[in-house]
């Protein structure tokens, strides 16, 4: 039984008990009984409107309470001109607005962060509170030879003799440089968060292998060019000093004929000496790749022109197979060429 059936009853029982004690007075005074019982009617109908305005608010705090657990938050109260339970609307108003921007933020939040995760180039994963995976951002698939169906829901040590279980052996809130595959490297960052009350782990991975290409490149091209620049310095002076030498060549014509022919070699063995370490420099020189999509069947048919030739010169056989429907690539087609035509002649030396 609710409160306000209670103080209903209450109302009646109290106006009943004031008409049964007024009921001597009807063979006494009819008259002074008669506006005894206008009174206590007055009394019943002004309790009766009283006990409504009580009630109101209660009913405005019952309904309020029912959105908020629903999580409503789109219901609000217009003010009824009563001073307390207007100001109870106005208050309950308030809540319900800075819940609903609080809800909204998150919301945004939320969803800005999972955009980021997805998007970034960082490797992630989340894991539960059991340790087990939660979610694997793209970035991090792309580093793994498992799908998003394989990896959730299992442990990181379940995955004997991979990356992942080097991966479950860092330790929280520490940096390790992990290797995948003896040829790429990975930092890899482990710490924590707190959700609902409970602390969950995740993994930051980034690939170090191109950072670390670039840095050898850089020093291997630093080396290669002073290396160029001092065997062209030092071939000139020889080149130079063979030529002097032709001046003291024997009188003798066999002999001359073999002096200047050695000199002539020498000579010879220097340029190609020095094209070899130019063309060596040239390697580190290469411009960025300028990517377009490229049919490859194409292009194995302009090398293929191209080689030809020098293949039936030297009496090796050239056979040109291709695919049977375009293969379209997104590649630099002069530095791939160049590649292949490599490949074909360092094949047909």
């Amino acid at each position: 039984m609710g409160l306000k059936t209670r103080f209903i009853q209450l109302i009646i029982l109290i106006h009943l008990a004031l008409l049964v004690l007024a009921w001597p007075l009807f063979d006494t005074n009819r008259i002074l009984y008669l506006g005894v019982e206008l009174l206590v009617l007055l009394s019943l109908f002004y309790t009766f409107y009283l006990a409504k305005k009580f009630f109101e608010p209660l009913k405005l705090l019952t309904d309020g309470i029912q959105a908020i657990r629903d999580q409503d938050f789109q219901v609000k109260y217009m003010k009824v001109g009563q001073k307390y339970t207007d100001e109870l609307i106005e208050v309950y108003n308030q809540m319900i607005d800075h819940l609903k921007s609080e809800r909204l933020s998150l919301r945004e939040q939320n969803y800005f962060l999972q955009l980021l995760i997805e998007a970034s180039p960082t490797g992630i994963i989340v894991l539960n509170y059991d340790q087990e995976i939660l979610t694997v951002n793209p970035a991090a698939l792309s580093f793994l030879p498992f799908s998003l169906d394989q990896l959730e829901g299992r442990k990181l040590e379940s995955f004997p003799n991979s990356f992942l279980q080097k991966l479950a052996k860092v330790s929280s809130n520490s940096r390790q440089t992990i290797e995948k595959d003896g040829t790429r490297k990975f930092k890899c960052h482990r710490s924590a968060f707190v959700h609902n009350g409970f602390e969950q782990s995740f993994l930051l991975l980034e690939d170090l292998s191109h950072e670390l290409m670039a840095t050898e490149k850089q020093a291997y091209g630093k080396v290669i060019r002073m290396m160029t620049h001092e065997v062209n310095n030092s071939m000139g002076a020889v080149n130079s000093l063979l030529e002097t030498l032709k001046i003291f060549a024997p009188s003798g014509k066999e002999e001359q004929n073999d002096y200047l022919e050695a000199i002539q070699l020498a000579t010879q063995r220097n340029n190609n000496l020095a094209n070899f370490t130019r063309n060596f420099a040239d390697v580190v020189r290469l411009p960025p790749p300028y990517f377009e999509e490229v049919d490859l069947n194409k292009v194995v048919e302009q090398v293929y022109g191209i080689m030809l030739p020098q293949c039936e010169e030297k009496g090796v056989g050239l056979t040109l197979v291709k695919a049977h429907q375009p293969v379209l690539l997104m590649m630099d087609q002069e530095q791939i060429e160049q590649v292949l035509i490599n490949g074909v002649k360092n094949a047909l030396e």
